[in-house]
């Protein structure tokens, strides 16, 4: 059975290479196919459609969460090398399934090992928007000093502040720098484009200050109050830290002993080995414990999230 799984990856592979094909060309053509299908519903259908309630599916929400996550992290190109990645780790698994001869564990593995590359990319999610906090506060806190600083205009304090700046934020007031001055003169205009680049709720507040502060200036003061509330949000998070990690560690140690435990009993009883490997039982067994390890892991990452600011004037 495994050689014919083999064969048949191969001539998977074979067909791929002979005709030309990639991942992006399949990809593109289903979305096209769905384009079309699209079109072709009669206009009752795309009403009835849009009244009902959709449920976002898992898969749909975990690739919307990482393009989030990219489009933040300025890497929006690095989804389509995940995909690809994800395709790896899928036949990855199924072969590591068939090498040890459990084929309950095929599609544990092969699912589990898939989804590795945008779990990856949602665990890193909290220290890049730690980071980003950490840069906005110092970034918008010396351009509000500047902006306040005499008669100063807000183009004027970005572009003295600006050889200053760190990735990711420098790339937002580069835009802005070049919108005003080669798209469209308009400040408040730039301003608002602007605010779309980062997806930070303390960050959208300061620019929709500084648009106010276009007609009246003695509002330059309500600038450095919005920026305070980064310096609260970096000690609130200091101190979740403390209660979200230590939890985190105990699962990966957790983890770690219950892989650890297949090659402990191969050095300590073969027999029992040979009991956990070779019978129908505990091949079971394995499946399940790799499952909950995958599954358990969805959940550790849903809930250690970085602390964002939540705000809350409509309540």
């Amino acid at each position: 059975m495994n050689l014919n799984t083999f064969a048949f990856i191969l001539s998977v592979i074979g067909i791929f290479l002979l005709l030309g094909l990639s991942p992006f060309s399949v990809i593109s053509t289903i979305k096209s196919r769905r384009q079309k299908d699209e079109i072709s519903k009669s206009m009752a259908e795309i009403v009835k459609e849009a009244k009902a309630e959709k449920k976002e599916g898992y898969l749909t929400k975990l690739f919307r969460e990482t393009k989030d996550v990219l489009r933040i992290m300025n890497k929006t190109a690095t989804f389509n090398f995940l995909l690809i990645l994800s395709i790896i780790f899928f036949i990855i698994g199924v072969c590591a399934a068939l090498l040890v001869n459990n084929i309950f564990l095929i599609p544990v593995l092969a699912i589990g090992l898939s989804l590795a590359p945008f779990y990856y990319i949602k665990f890193t999610e909290g220290r890049f928007l730690k980071l980003l906090n950490e840069e906005l506060e110092t970034s918008l806190g010396v351009i509000t000093t500047s902006y306040q600083r005499g008669n100063n205009t807000f183009i004027g304090a970005v572009e003295e502040n600006l050889p200053y700046l760190m990735p990711p934020v420098c790339y937002v007031f580069e835009s802005f720098i070049y919108n005003v001055k080669h798209v469209t003169p308009n400040t408040k205009e730039a301003l608002e484009l602007m605010k779309r680049r980062l997806s930070n709720l303390i960050f959208c507040e300061w620019v929709d200050a500084v648009i106010l502060c276009q007609d009246n200036h003695n509002l330059k003061p309500t600038l450095m109050p919005i920026v305070r509330k980064l310096s609260d949000l970096r000690s609130v998070d200091i101190e979740m830290e403390n209660i979200m990690y230590p939890p985190l560690y105990e699962y990966i140690c957790m983890v770690l002993l219950t892989i650890g435990i297949v090659p402990i009993l191969y050095m300590i009883n073969k027999d029992w080995f040979n009991l956990l490997v070779g019978t129908v039982l505990g091949k079971a067994l394995i499946t399940i414990c790799a499952a909950t390890i995958f599954v358990s892991a969805t959940f550790v990452i849903k809930h250690v999230k970085p602390i964002t600011y939540q705000n809350t004037k409509g309540d």
